[in-house]
């Protein structure tokens, strides 16, 4: 019999790949990461995992489509994560 409590701990993890471009690499030896992250993590929260900061500026792409960082997250997303530059 299996034990309950452990079976109902269990975390569902998602995997999420995740592209880092120009100032945004220094947050990682890789610009290409492929991240597992909890099953209703939010693009703030992968943020957390890799150690951008919550404050860092950046232009987020999420499958495509320019995103904020309070979108959910699902199984097999693409995140191009870019600085916001900003010039005249």
């Amino acid at each position: 019999m299996a034990n309950k409590s452990l079976t109902h701990n269990l975390e569902f993890l998602l995997k999420v790949n995740v592209k880092l471009f120009a100032s945004v690499r220094k947050f990682s030896r890789r610009d290409n990461l492929e991240i597992d992250i909890e099953e209703g993590s939010i693009v703030k929260d992968l943020l957390s995992k890799i150690g951008i900061p919550q404050n860092e500026p950046l232009l987020v792409i999420v499958n495509e489509s320019t995103q904020g960082k309070e979108t959910p997250l699902q199984e097999g997303d693409t995140l191009c994560l870019f600085p916001i530059i900003a010039g005249g």
